[in-house]
């Protein structure tokens, strides 16, 4: 199969991700077996000008595990993707997973795929403040309503305080 016919391939099938998978083996195979990485590099600069987040996740993560310690770059001047292997070792464990997942038909936009390839997904910590302030500004009324609610219960608050008080200070004089 040509560099051309396997790029055409994964590009056609960006959208799905089991034939994706089956172009990202050719791809790989083909690096593998020349030492020329630049189709995987020309597979990241099709999956960027589709600006199809989840087909990056997989395909950088996939790389990165067969290509332990691979750079992979994007060229300021170009724009362009690069994928430096020179002192990446080459993962036949991770070959075999990638050959087994497309032998089995698996989806690179899965949970399959990225539990294979243990792509681990951080959480970014919530700003609350930030939240508080977006929330404070689509739904204003709402907050006006909340403060107006929290000033009259306060206000209960003080006057059932204020009772308490006066019913003891009460209970004390008639005692007296």
């Amino acid at each position: 199969m040509s560099i051309s016919n396997i790029v055409n391939n994964f590009s056609r099938n960006l959208g799905n991700g089991q034939k994706m998978g089956g172009a990202l083996l050719d791809a790989i195979n083909h690096s593998i077996k020349t030492g020329d990485t630049s189709i995987i590099s020309v597979l990241f600069d099709k999956v960027n000008a589709k600006k199809d987040s989840n087909a990056l996740t997989g395909l950088t993560a996939t790389v990165r595990a067969v290509y332990i310690g691979a750079n992979i770059t994007t060229d300021k001047k170009t724009n362009r993707t690069i994928v430096k292997t020179k002192n990446a070792t080459l993962s036949n464990s991770a070959v075999e997973v990638l050959n087994q997942l497309v032998v089995d038909s698996v989806s690179m936009r899965g949970n399959k795929w990225a539990k294979a390839f243990n792509i681990e997904t951080e959480k970014k910590p919530m700003d609350v403040k930030k939240r508080a302030e977006k929330f404070v500004k689509d739904n204003p009324e709402l907050v006006n309503a909340y403060i107006h609610a929290l000033q009259q219960a306060q206000k209960v608050a003080q006057n059932a305080a204020s009772l308490e008080k006066v019913a003891a200070d009460a209970a004390l004089l008639a005692a007296q």
